[in-house]
């Protein structure tokens, strides 16, 4: 599962420098199909298909459940926790107070003084089930034209898109339970935007990292810009770091089936670089395949039925800032 499960990640991120994509590839096919213990052609054979493909999905399941986790993990991994539970429990996380303790001025020889506490609170992660179903024609599936490299990239993809939307979707709605200083909105201000990184650091004593689309942080622009600055924004789209804090770009996404894009680009977010992360995302259980028998339709095509359930949410607690442009 290893083995397989690397070479899923390898073929998905077009790391296939010592072989030609199309080599790893086939060896990604005939590696499961040698742990479901058929040959490329017997697989063909609806009967023996039938007789492993319990086997054969169960091996799919797993190199999606990696690829998955591991995309999210690379490209969230600075304020998204990912946590992983068994079908039927539930996440509940501790959430520190992040305030800290008043000192008091006293005179000697007393401790008459207001007492103050060590306050923390839950958060309980909801899952749902997350659901694609796609199918092929029976003749091209006879045909042995089914590229499953290519149905766990579209599988893994769209997922990814898909919780990507989620994660921001809930950033973006949390803004309305932020308070001042901590959610900015207005046309964008060299000097306000100082002041929110400076209260979102103050709160959490860490250094903070602002977050967006490459849209969204192009309008983040600096008091003061140099020549070296003006060529990194032509590089990669955005100036890279605004007094002194390094600004980081998510990867735009379509919505599915639509030319819309699936994340504003009217909002950036001032994330601390702490270990506790405001982002909470919980699997549940693992990632399943079922089939629908091929005489089930009436054109007789084959159906598969992808699901897997997971669940995000943000620690209303959390310091950090948003800002939403005009």
């Amino acid at each position: 599962m290893k083995v397989l499960s690397q070479m899923a990640i390898d073929l998905k991120h077009d790391n296939t420098s010592k072989f030609s994509k199309r080599d790893v590839n086939e060896s990604f096919r005939n590696k499961i199909l040698e742990e479901v213990g058929v040959s490329l052609e017997d697989i063909k054979n609806p009967k023996v298909y039938r007789r492993n493909k319990v086997a054969l999905f169960e091996l799919v399941e797993e190199a999606v459940n990696v690829l998955i986790e591991e995309g999210i993990k690379n490209q969230f991994d600075s304020f998204v926790e990912t946590s992983n539970i068994a079908f039927g429990n539930q996440k509940t996380f501790k959430v520190p107070d992040t305030a800290t303790f008043a000192v008091a001025t006293i005179a000697d020889g007393t401790q008459n003084l207001r007492r103050q506490r060590l306050d923390a609170g839950n958060l309980t992660v909801t899952t749902s089930t997350k659901g694609i179903k796609v199918y092929e024609e029976y003749a091209r599936f006879l045909a042995g034209d089914i590229d499953w490299e290519n149905f766990i990239n579209k599988l893994v993809t769209s997922y990814n898109n898909q919780i990507a939307v989620d994660i921001y979707t809930a950033l973006y709605g949390a803004y309305d339970n932020l308070s001042a200083p901590y959610a900015v909105s207005g046309a964008f201000v060299a000097s306000e935007m100082d002041a929110l990184i400076d209260h979102v650091s103050a709160a959490t004593n860490a250094d903070c990292t602002i977050w967006g689309t490459k849209a969204s942080l192009r309008k983040v622009t600096p008091a003061e810009i140099s020549d070296a600055m003006k060529q990194a924004r032509n590089e990669m789209g955005y100036y890279g770091v605004f007094n002194g804090t390094p600004m980081n770009a998510i990867k735009q996404a379509h919505t599915p089936g639509t030319n819309t894009f699936a994340i504003g680009s009217n909002f950036a977010m001032i994330i601390p670089n702490i270990g506790d992360r405001i982002i909470k995302l919980v699997y549940e259980g693992d990632a399943i395949i079922e089939e629908t028998p091929v005489m089930t339709n009436q054109d007789m095509s084959m159906e598969y039925l992808f699901i897997k359930k997971y669940g995000v949410a943000v620690i209303a607690q959390g310091k950090y800032g948003i800002w939403r442009f005009a």
